[in-house]
């Protein structure tokens, strides 16, 4: 066994027992909390059981009736020798531990399985009554009740003397019919149904007499057949008589067990393999982290490196074509620059909406009819430049009125009736007035009141609020117009 644990030593060691030196005990506790119940099992064990005895508890269920208490199953075994050597023994191994077991729990998943896989002439799949009894080598014969799949009652008989196939059977047939009578003292009823499996040698199956049971299934197995029905592989033979092999085959395949019992110090194994587990874990998603990292790194930089190649490349081509173009502007016979402040002009007075021309019409058609106004004169037009840089067009327009009202008070109405107007059709322009009379605003400095005989001039300033984002952003040169109109009175 030392040499299998040294060259397998990664594989772990669980310990399945089936002595004589172990306790069962079924009780009854207080209808508590799931989270009080934990510390009533502690005081329990504690209180029932030696300290040196490796003891567990599990639960069965809780009652129907009454208080519906719960119902725990207390599992002790005696830690002295042999099996407590046995135990020293085995944690001194490499290997990892995984825990101390017993055989009549850990019999209920293989007591499921035999169920699924069983054919019988008087087959209930509805029995709530299971008996596995086993021929072991180390145990001798065991017997485990359960009901509904959950232990009730174990027994352990070791024959003495003749131990031929005859005596073994006559053995069994006896122990079975006592059994049979101590559980219905417990409960048992026939109506609700029994289960028999019986694992033996060939020659104890053919000496086995039972026909005074009445169970809903006998079968009757050699260690073989169980091996085949479980396909367990080549976990027995055609003559092995002991079914130690198949339980512990079984055991040993199943990912899930009915109750794990430790030692002080086996408790201890188990947090520090835990701690080992969690650092290889942490250590893995270190790695897996890491590992990420660097190719998302590598990623970004063979993708920066891409883009900075293309766009020394587009510099490159940029640098010669803007090297092609000047050298194409000295051969100009005038100043590129000047071209382009001529097209920009040109597209301001001419075919834009703001041109001067446009806007002394939009001036003219806006007046009132109430002011008599005798002459408009567009007196500058210039572009000017704002603090961002953009050409505005800004246009002054002088005026002669006079005074058509009875009075002075009509003549302030007609005049600022006037500017309202003026106001509305230049709704997107800065208008400013000068020597306007009227009442007085933020954009308007107040002039005198023309009299009957004497005409007043004023000037109106109209600019644009914003350049039109249509047009390039670039300074004009000044323009000076002299354009006259003059109108006769309507």
């Amino acid at each position: 066994m030392e040499a299998l644990c040294k060259r397998y030593a990664e594989a772990p060691l669980y310990i399945l027992v089936d002595i004589l030196d172990q306790t069962y005990a079924q009780h009854m506790l207080p209808p508590v909390s799931s989270f009080t119940i934990n510390s009533l099992i502690k005081r329990k064990l504690a209180k029932d059981f030696a300290p040196n005895d490796i003891k567990a508890a599990i639960k069965i269920g809780r009652a129907q009736k009454a208080r519906k208490d719960w119902i725990y199953m207390f599992a002790s075994i005696h830690n002295v020798p042999p099996f407590s050597e046995w135990l020293e023994t085995v944690l001194e191994f490499p290997n990892p531990f995984a825990g101390i077991y017993m055989l009549p729990l850990e019999a209920e998943l293989m007591v499921r399985d035999l169920d699924k896989v069983s054919e019988g002439q008087k087959r209930n799949k509805t029995a709530e009554w299971k008996m596995l009894i086993t021929h072991n080598r180390v145990g001798g014969i065991r017997q485990i009740i359960l009901r509904n799949y959950k232990l009730v009652l174990t027994r352990i008989n070791q024959p003495v003397g003749d131990s031929t196939p005859e005596v073994m059977a006559g053995n069994i047939e006896q122990d079975l019919l006592s059994t049979i009578e101590f559980i219905r003292r417990v409960g048992f009823d026939e109506k609700e149904g029994l289960d028999l499996f019986i694992i033996s040698s060939a020659e104890i199956k053919s000496n086995l007499d039972l026909s005074r049971i009445n169970a809903a299934g006998i079968f009757l197995l050699t260690p073989q057949e169980v091996a085949m029905r479980l396909r367990l592989g080549g976990a027995a033979e055609e003559g092995d008589r002991y079914g130690d092999v198949v339980l512990a085959a079984n055991f040993a395949g199943k990912r899930r067990h009915i109750l794990r019992l430790d030692t002080a110090y086996s408790i201890k194994l188990k947090q520090l393999y835990a701690m080992e587990h969690a650092a290889k874990a942490a250590l893995g998603l270190f790695f897996l982290f890491a590992l990420l990292t660097s190719t998302y790194l590598i990623g970004n930089y063979i993708s920066f490196s891409k883009d900075l190649r293309v766009a020394e490349q587009e510099k490159k081509e940029s640098s010669k074509k803007l090297k092609q173009l000047k050298q194409e502007e000295q051969s100009f016979p005038v100043d590129v620059n000047q071209i382009l402040d001529t097209m920009y002009l040109h597209d301001r007075l001419v075919e834009g909406a703001t041109g001067v021309l446009d806007l002394l019409t939009k001036f003219s058609a806006a007046k009132t009819d109430a002011i008599l106004v005798t002459g408009i004169e567009a007196k500058t037009a210039d572009f000017i430049v704002d603090k961002k840089g953009e050409s505005k067009l800004s246009v002054t327009f002088s005026a002669s009125m006079e005074n058509t009202g009875k009075n002075i008070e009509q003549t302030l109405e007609l005049t600022d009736a006037m500017m309202k107007q003026i106001n509305s059709a230049f709704a997107d322009y800065d208008v400013k007035y000068a020597n306007l009379p009227g009442k007085s605003s933020i954009n308007t400095q107040i002039g005198k009141i023309p009299d009957n005989k004497n005409a007043t001039t004023f000037s109106v300033t109209i600019e644009e609020k914003k350049h039109n984002a249509d047009k390039p952003a670039i300074p004009a040169p000044a323009v000076k117009s002299q354009e006259k109109n003059q109108e006769s009175p309507q």
